[in-house]
């Protein structure tokens, strides 16, 4: 589904079993995954004329989702060879049918890194798990290829999902007592909110500062969509 001028636009890929919409530019085009027939997740682009651009997953994997596109059209996001989509998650960029680069944040005990926003700079954010069960860390990775670990002060997990042009970065936080907060994370500093309540998830992030995610005060209250308006 997309937002425009205030109306929603549905669409589908005729005949697959499940579509998901990642994130949009200005421009319509929008990134996501389909499941064929196969039980194999692959990319697509929808273009801003409506049209479908399907594309073929990396080779051998079970799963590549699209998360986010940029004005250029690469998509990125992550895929994963093992059958299950258990565990073995690996950043991508995608330029037109080309994987021009995989990644995954250095070090040994990595089992998975989820690519989750990037900017038109070249910057990525996202979360990456370890050996040790219920870990994840936020990341930070450069155009030039360089990782920066993102931690929330005394957090349990972290996660980045949205990252704009100043390089202004928001995501979740998992608290000691099982909370979810959303954070913003500018010029070094962290500010933690929360919307609607507790367990709040910050998506995504504009040039003007603005921040747009979700929230669900209790797991029967579904989920309640917001924007956060940055104060002059």
């Amino acid at each position: 589904m997309l937002t425009k001028n205030g109306s929603y636009i549905s669409f589908d890929v005729p005949g697959e079993l499940f579509v998901e919409a990642g994130r949009s530019k200005p421009s319509g085009s929008v990134a996501g995954d389909y499941v064929a027939e196969d039980g194999i997740d692959r990319p697509f682009v929808r273009n801003p004329d409506g049209g479908l651009d399907l594309r073929a997953g990396f080779a051998g994997a079970s799963v590549t989702y699209a998360i986010d596109i940029n004005s250029r059209g690469d998509l990125f996001g992550s895929y994963t060879l093992d059958p299950d989509a258990a565990n073995g998650f690996t950043g991508y960029v995608m330029r037109g049918s080309t994987f021009i680069s995989t990644f995954s944040y250095p070090g040994a005990n990595i089992t998975d890194t989820y690519v989750l926003g990037q900017n038109e700079s070249g910057a990525i954010v996202g979360s990456f798990k370890t050996t040790t069960a219920d870990e994840e860390h936020g990341f930070m990775r450069t155009a030039h290829g360089k990782f920066k670990q993102i931690d929330y002060p005394g957090s349990v997990q972290t996660e980045a999902f949205g990252i704009n042009e100043a390089g202004d970065i928001v995501g979740r936080y998992l608290d000691a007592h099982g909370i979810n907060h959303g954070f913003l994370l500018s010029d070094g500093d962290f500010t933690t909110f929360d919307t609607a309540g507790p367990n709040t998830y910050a998506w995504g992030i504009n040039s003007k500062g603005n921040i747009v995610g979700w929230a669900f005060p209790t797991a029967s209250d579904g989920f309640i969509g917001f924007k956060l308006l940055k104060a002059n």
